[in-house]
């Protein structure tokens, strides 16, 4: 697959609240540098001609050009800020994404990416369209029945439901560039995931199995767990 028309949009824009943190989860440092970089990283471990965008904060787009900058000399490297939704940030990014090939779009607090795992997720989607990793669930699941926002104290009405239909899904989702393209560019509201927008026009969504280290830093002890991770490896 030639590597020079794959493209990564590394979603950052976030504000980290349930980090209970000031600084944005993506800027804690872990094993020495931030979580950012580490993500970054793993994608230049799978290929050095990977394009790979950076959707920041607005607050912290020139600190961190420069500081990127500094830390890599990787030419396909772009950086623009991030919009009011997820959904705006990823639009902002496929902005200066080439209309050709595979776009990934991951989660900048997804660092143990494996290069194993992004070029199965790239080769399914340059077959197919569409690729998105998924893992089993491994607990016990019930189902709120008492409405779409009752809370968890609140929700005394839940069935079981049966985890064997159930799967966690993960990032990199790929696509073919251009289409996303004009999904995002024709696209009205805010979607929890890439995924949900192709599947909404009707195109067909193929999975592969995803990575249990594969974890999103998004609770202070998710934060504990990728210290012992990264210290291990």
């Amino acid at each position: 697959m030639n590597e020079a028309k794959q493209s990564v949009i590394i979603v950052a824009g976030g504000s980290g609240s349930r980090m209970q943190s000031e600084m944005p989860k993506q800027f804690i440092k872990v094993a020495g540098k931030e979580i950012l970089l580490h993500t970054i990283d793993a994608f230049l471990s799978y290929s050095k001609a990977i394009h790979i965008i950076l959707v920041l904060p607005v607050q912290y787009l020139d600190t961190w050009q420069q500081k990127l900058s500094e830390v890599y000399a990787h030419s396909q490297l772009s950086v623009c800020a991030g919009g009011a939704s997820r959904t705006d940030s990823v639009r902002n990014g496929l902005a200066l994404c080439h209309n050709e090939g595979i776009v990934a779009i991951h989660d900048a607090a997804r660092p143990f990416i494996s290069a194993t795992l992004i070029a199965k997720c790239f080769e399914t989607a340059q077959q197919h369209g569409a690729c998105i990793p998924c893992i089993r669930c491994n607990d016990s699941t019930r189902i709120i029945t008492t409405g779409d926002n009752a809370t968890i104290d609140d929700s005394i009405c839940s069935k079981n439901f049966d985890r064997n239909q159930l799967l966690l899904v993960q990032t990199p989702q790929c696509f073919n560039a251009e289409k996303l393209k004009s999904l995002y560019n024709n696209a009205s509201g805010s979607f929890s995931d890439d995924a949900s927008l192709w599947e909404q026009s009707g195109e067909t969504i193929y999975i592969c199995e995803g990575e249990s280290k594969n974890i999103k830093i998004t609770t202070p002890i998710d934060l504990q767990v990728a210290k012992v991770l990264l210290s291990s490896e």
